[in-house]
């Protein structure tokens, strides 16, 4: 690792506090069952899952507003500082999550309540990725940034893996009742010790040199959010073309295909997280091994496979899906997590690649949050609607499709070759 990564205790500092912000996403969309019992009760389950979704996508309007702050902050100020900051509000956030009361206490005001913390909750965790990325890849030597990403990516879906253990552990140790009632709460409380080991260690981390340098040098930009679009626009269209498939499908793996399995296709609570545990497992071993062959062969080719396979095996991938036999659904599940690791084991270095140090935290902040915003947020939402509305589980896999052929021609203006790290490195 020390070949890679220069610290540990930065690659811990980085990785560890993404791992906290997914790992309250995963258990919001493992538990938006028994989420929509709580806060939408309704006559109709499908009708209080869509409103869970809802209340889960317009969570990240504050996203790109969150970028901006902690985007200014981290470029002027520090990734350090923007980082810290990040970590106590997400937690807090979260910590907030497993309190809220319920409808059947205190009537309306339980989903108004739960709006106003996920709102919260967008604009904290909008400056993680983008953050934690930027001070990994900072502190990564140039030959490893494909490595180095991958290892950004991989946190998420550890975070996620860690989310989908718990939520398995509860629903098989505690029954139905006692989950719906009260014990859904005891995961998002957990994060307050997951929040602590991350402040502690990112509290004893060191500023990239890669930050240090340009602001020893008085090279920093006093706005950075003026600086990016005035001269990086076209590259924060770039990366929200490219992050139109990636968010669209990474939010249905894990936002998505549980439900999906629990309630379209009647499989229970045990085997849709195990499902999902299998699927991001796959993604989470696969990631480094796909970051490591970007740094010799380049972003490109595993963006296109990734992306292209998806336009071609959307409709068979949810035929499996849809076919009630166990095999066949892990099966589905795997080719859906090997086309998922192609595009997000180079995504997070390709957005790094596109910008220089003084406006890298703006620039990835604001486009992959207003990416995610339009298509990650939504795509739980779109996804239960248009199955609702067509009666056809193919109304995926053609949503699947389209969003696939709109990155296409995005991924085609990637460089076939790898950068050798940012973009004045290169011109260095």
């Amino acid at each position: 690792m020390k070949a890679h990564v220069k610290l540990p205790s930065q690659l811990a500092a980085a990785t560890l506090g993404n791992a906290v912000e997914w790992y309250d996403f995963s258990l919001y969309a493992f538990l938006a069952p028994i989420i929509a019992k709580n806060f939408f009760p309704t006559h109709n389950s499908e009708k209080s899952l869509l409103l869970t979704f809802g209340v889960f996508a317009l969570g990240f309007l504050a996203r790109p507003i969150g970028a901006v702050l902690f985007g200014h902050i981290g470029d002027k100020f520090g990734r350090r500082l923007a980082l810290l900051l990040t970590t106590c509000c997400m937690t807090l956030a979260t910590i907030a999550l497993g309190l809220l009361p319920t409808y059947q206490s205190v009537g309306v005001l339980a989903p108004i309540l739960l709006l106003l913390v996920r709102l919260f909750q967008g604009l904290t965790v909008s400056g993680e990725l983008s953050g934690s990325s930027t001070f990994l890849l900072e502190h990564a030597h140039r030959r490893h940034w494909g490595f180095a990403g991958s290892l950004i990516t991989a946190s998420v879906y550890a975070g996620q893996l860690l989310g989908a253990i718990v939520g398995f552990t509860l629903t098989s140790l505690i029954s139905k009742a006692m989950l719906v009632n009260w014990a859904w709460r005891l995961p998002f409380l957990l994060a307050v010790i997951l929040g602590v080991v991350v402040f502690v260690l990112r509290w004893r981390s060191t500023e990239t040199p890669s930050f240090e340098k340009e602001q020893r040098a008085s090279h920093l930009a006093n706005a950075p959010v003026s600086e990016a679009f005035r001269h990086y626009k076209l590259g924060m269209v770039h990366i929200f073309g490219i992050l139109i498939i990636a968010a669209v499908a990474g939010y249905m793996l894990v936002g998505f295909l549980p439900s999906f399995l629990i309630v379209q296709m009647g499989f229970s609570y045990h085997f849709a997280f195990l499902v999902t545990l299998f699927g991001q497992f796959l993604v989470l071993i696969s990631l480094p091994i796909v970051g490591s062959l970007s740094d010799a062969f380049g972003r490109r080719i595993f963006l296109l496979i990734g992306t292209i396979g998806f336009i071609v095996l959307s409709i068979p991938i949810f035929w499996l899906f849809s076919s009630y036999w166990l095999s066949l659904v892990l099966f589905a599940e795997m080719l859906f997590a090997l086309l998922m690791a192609c595009i997000n084991g180079v995504v997070t270095v390709t957005m790094a690649e596109m910008f220089p140090t003084v406006v890298r935290y703006t620039g990835i902040g604001i486009a992959y949050n207003i990416a995610l915003a339009v298509f990650g947020s939504t795509a739980p939402l779109i996804a239960e609607y248009v199955v609702n509305y067509f009666h056809s589980q193919y109304a995926v896999s053609l949503y699947l499709g389209i969003c696939g052929i709109l990155s296409l021609p995005f991924i085609m203006r990637v460089p076939r070759l790898r950068l050798m790290g940012s973009v004045e490195e290169m011109s260095a």
